[in-house]
């Protein structure tokens, strides 16, 4: 591990893996370190990922001020290893609200930009969001957790605080396009890692006004077909924010494409970053 100080003194984190050119790897959560992103699905054969552990996560220390964990805080983190980087520019992925972090810094920092990859991210709520979501949540209805999940899922809108997190771990299933050991291994996994204080004050936030179309360089938008928290319409009206946007939406895969596909999200991410360095 690796540390560097943020502009107000917070000693925050990160590991390398991989090789190649680096990619700072921003995770959501909100409050997830750079762990959950494990290998990205293979995709050290052609990057040096750069796992930042967020403020008060993983191996970064818990700033001073409890109310740090914004958005547009967690941008200024991100502009502070860049410079600790050395790097002009940089490419950068963000994961759900790690996207929305990166979106931020491209509107703050959109020179610094060389590339941008967002994965199941969003930029607001689409009217035909919730319908899709029910759609995505009802085509799993024949396997065997659908009913358990379900009516945690339909409880939740209602639950007091201190039920919550159980109702949540309940529908997990929902944020993957297949349940099986490696996504309930990630889901336990990032069960463990979450800092809830860093989720709480997080949704609590502001997010500054977007100017994204000050964005001029590629940015390629991942969005997973079966990702029931922000699905395929999210991902395409992001990406028809930017000039140079691109989508491509992963058959069977949900809220966390390289777990789900790890050899399409590898694929479709190292061709456009190739592209970009070419």
């Amino acid at each position: 591990m690796t540390t560097f100080a943020a502009d107000d003194g917070t000693l925050l984190a990160y590991r390398e893996e991989g090789s190649g050119p680096p990619l700072i790897c921003h995770a959501g959560g909100p409050g997830l370190p750079g762990d959950t992103f494990d290998d990205l699905g293979g995709l050290t054969a052609h990057r040096t990922l750069i796992l930042l552990d967020q403020r008060g996560t993983g191996r970064s220390a818990f700033p001073d001020d409890p109310y740090s964990f914004t958005p547009d805080q967690l941008a200024s983190d991100v502009e502070a290893l860049r410079r600790h980087l050395g790097l002009d520019t940089i490419e950068l992925l963000g994961h759900s609200a790690g996207g929305k972090v990166a979106q931020v810094y491209a509107s703050r920092f959109p020179e610094c930009i060389g590339a941008l990859v967002l994965v199941c991210s969003w930029l607001g709520s689409p009217p035909d969001a919730d319908a899709e979501r029910a759609d995505i949540r009802g085509r799993r209805a024949g396997e065997p957790w659908y009913a358990e999940a379900i009516e945690a899922q339909e409880a939740l809108p209602y639950a007091r605080p201190a039920e919550r997190a159980m109702l949540e771990r309940m529908t997990r299933p929902f944020w993957y396009g297949r349940w099986d050991e490696a996504a309930q291994a990630h889901a336990t996994r990032n069960d463990g890692m979450v800092s809830l204080r860093f989720a709480t004050a997080f949704q609590r936030a502001p997010v500054p006004e977007l100017q994204l179309d000050k964005v001029s360089s590629p940015v390629l938008v991942v969005g997973g077909a079966l990702d029931a928290l922000t699905p395929p319409v999210c991902s395409r009206e992001l990406a028809e924010r930017f000039s140079a946007g691109q989508l491509e939406i992963l058959d069977g895969a949900g809220h966390f494409p390289w777990v789900d596909e790890p050899e399409a999200f590898r694929t479709a991410t190292a061709a456009f970053l190739d592209g970009v360095s070419r």
